[in-house]
């Protein structure tokens, strides 16, 4: 059984400027072990930097916060793994603000 995880994420920008939060409890996940795997698949340690998080303000910008690890990424690095948690969190998340 994979450890309990919370992920959080706050996208902003785009044209409009619209800010969407997005949280998922790893015991409020369907699969608890695919949830686990979507987060441990994903680069942590090669997400952008801060700088390139504010370069292009009509882009979607992600902060991920997940166990007090907190990545900023671009639009343009959401493919793959990044995608795949973020799908994942969109379709079974708790509340958004």
């Amino acid at each position: 059984m994979a450890r309990p995880v919370r992920v959080t994420v706050a996208r902003s920008g785009g044209v409009a400027g619209m800010s969407r939060t997005w949280t998922l409890d790893s015991a409020d996940a369907p699969d608890p072990e695919r949830f686990a795997a979507l987060v441990a698949a994903c680069p942590w340690h090669a997400a952008g930097t801060a700088a390139a998080f504010e370069a292009d303000p009509d882009r979607f910008a992600y902060r991920i916060t997940v166990d007090g690890h907190v990545v900023d990424v671009t639009e343009a690095e959401v493919g793959g793994p990044w995608r795949d948690l973020l799908d994942y969190l969109r379709r079974h998340h708790g509340p958004s603000q």
